[in-house]
């Protein structure tokens, strides 16, 4: 009866000693393991909590009225409380010890956090830890509202360990949420600033996504640009373009305050940009010409590396532009793959001279010495790629060739000739569409008309036509020259009839017969031979006439000149 009749007393005097001051116990809530660091912070917050000495003894304080709580209920207390950043911070240091309980990271899960917009949240899973060190130097004014980022001063690994999930700031700007803000095309008004100062903590080695050109930023009009129509104000790219290129430039108090190299990653221009795409579906990237490079392509690239705007090159600005394009390593990269866009779109659009690049060969390549004449500048060693290849002619270099060769002007050796033609033939070239010289360049090196000229496909035939009518290039691809060219096969053109009578024999009887074939590996050497001691044909059709020849061939029968010829 004593005790019931104390308890009840006791129920509704203040005496229990809270963070508040003294309480009656009915409107007191006790935490077990309270701290002293903890109950400071939560002194203003939380004022009736019972003090740390007797916030353990939870069967004498439930007998008396109090109620005892655990994390979960301190964290609904905590909801909407309006504190300092620090102040959080502090608040989670002070809670770590409770993760030791069996259920205290569960309980924990709910914890208000401050962001960097000035919002408080619920939940350390729903929130992300940006670059800690960084953002505390730099980064506590950046109010990043397209991502729960957690304000630089409350950051502490509780929050963790709670399921909070650390990012830096190249993950918060390629964060899809800021890409679709940028797509809506209503920009808030700190966006730019938001993004320049994330985009200046990256640094030089981080790569950020092409869309963050989409990012409105004030120009030296007065205006505002999206940032990948926009230049730094001494680009050298400004000194390569046409006078009336659609790039502006940005302001020059946005360079003082935010720096090149920010405004350089979110895709404002000192150079040429780069597109980079990895598996790309088709020509649908706003680049000059794409959909014929496209069409040429023999399968689909895996990965399309471009460098863009180099359609607004001023004509005569390419020499500067092939030394920005080499000096830059990225560039660089990109100029070095024959049959990526880049290598391609300079071959056929970019003119050194008047003369597109790919109908330039390097200056250590003597294949077309004569022909085509060598690209003379700084870099050629790094261009190649964007050059004349023998090994892998293109249209560009073909119908230079075929100018070039139908050229009087030009005075090639007659093997750089026979060259030309070989790789021409092998070049697998559509002949319909390709413009044919008005002259065509005989095996003696001179220009005749296509009238005039045959294109050897049979060995023998240099014996009986005149080397200033003959073009001649690899005989196991005459038909195809031939057809590029719109010339007569000799063969088809010359007919032959052996008039001189022989000797019927066999390759093997004849000493100097074996010789020859020994040494020499003619074609014809197997078959009926013939011996004639003078061997006479005659022609007709595009050459005629009688003549003496020193070997012909009939089909399988090969016919050769007497056995003076032989021993010589």
């Amino acid at each position: 009866a004593l005790r019931a009749a104390l308890l009840a007393e006791l129920r509704d005097r203040p005496w229990l000693p809270t963070l508040g001051g003294d309480e009656r116990p009915a409107r007191a809530l006790a935490l077990p393991g309270l701290t002293e660091p903890l109950a400071d912070l939560l002194r203003e917050v939380i004022p009736g909590l019972v003090a740390p000495a007797l916030a353990d003894r939870t069967a004498a304080l439930t007998a008396a009225g109090a109620t005892v709580i655990g994390p979960a209920r301190l964290v609904e207390l905590l909801a909407g409380s309006d504190r300092p950043a620090h102040w959080w911070r502090a608040l989670y240091a002070a809670l770590e010890p409770l993760l030791a309980e069996p259920r205290g990271a569960e309980e924990l899960g709910a914890l208000p956090v401050p962001l960097t917009d000035g919002r408080l949240v619920t939940g350390p899973r729903t929130v992300v830890l940006a670059d800690l060190e960084r953002q505390a130097q730099a980064g506590q004014d950046v109010p990043v509202h397209w991502a729960r980022v957690v304000h630089p001063e409350a950051a502490h690994p509780l929050l963790g360990r709670l399921g909070a999930r650390t990012v830096t700031a190249a993950d918060l700007l390629s964060d899809p949420a800021l890409r679709a803000e940028l797509e809506d095309g209503e920009q808030a008004d700190d966006l730019a600033d938001t993004v320049l100062r994330l985009a200046g903590q990256v640094g030089p080695a981080g790569r950020l996504p092409a869309w963050l050109g989409a990012l409105e930023l004030p120009d030296a009009a007065g205006g505002t640009t999206p940032a990948d129509e926009l230049l730094l104000p001494d680009a050298p790219l400004a000194h390569v373009l046409v006078a009336d290129s659609p790039f502006g430039v940005v302001a020059d108090d946005v360079v003082r305050e935010y720096g090149a190299a920010a405004l350089r990653s979110v895709g404002v221009g000192a150079t040429f940009g780069l597109l980079t795409e990895p598996d790309p579906t088709g020509p649908d990237h706003d680049l000059d010409d794409e959909e014929t490079w496209w069409d040429e392509l023999a399968e689909d690239p895996v990965v399309l590396t471009a460098v863009r705007d180099l359609d607004l090159v001023a004509a005569d600005r390419w020499s500067q532009t092939l030394a920005m394009l080499a000096e830059d390593p990225a560039l660089a990269a990109a100029l070095s793959d024959r049959h990526g866009y880049t290598a391609w779109w300079l071959r056929r659009h970019a003119r050194i001279g008047g003369v597109p690049l790919g109908a330039l060969r390097s200056p250590d390549d003597d294949t077309f010495a004569g022909l085509l004449d060598p690209l003379e500048h700084p870099a050629a060693s790094m261009l190649r790629a964007v050059l004349a290849d023998p090994a892998d002619l293109d249209r560009v270099a073909a119908e230079a060739l075929l100018a070039a060769l139908g050229d009087p002007q030009r005075h090639p050796t007659p093997a750089a000739v026979v060259d030309a033609h070989r790789l021409l033939a092998g070049a697998n070239i559509v002949c319909d569409n390709v413009a044919l010289p008005s002259m065509v360049r005989a095996a003696s090196g001179a220009t005749v008309e296509p009238r005039q000229a045959l294109v050897l496909d049979q060995p023998w035939y240099v014996c009986a036509i005149s080397p200033d009518r003959l073009v001649v290039g690899d005989l196991a691809t005459a038909p195809e020259l031939a057809e590029l060219l719109d010339l007569p096969l000799a063969s088809q053109a010359v007919s032959a009839e052996v008039v001189s009578v022989g000797r019927l024999t066999t390759w093997e009887r004849e000493p100097g017969a074996v010789l020859i074939r020994t040494v020499v590996e003619l074609p014809c050497a197997r078959g009926d031979l013939v011996m004639h001691e003078t061997l006479e044909i005659r022609l007709g059709g595009a050459v005629t006439g009688t003549m003496a020849v020193p070997w012909w061939v009939v089909g399988t029968t090969t016919h050769l000149a007497g056995s003076a010829i032989l021993s010589r």
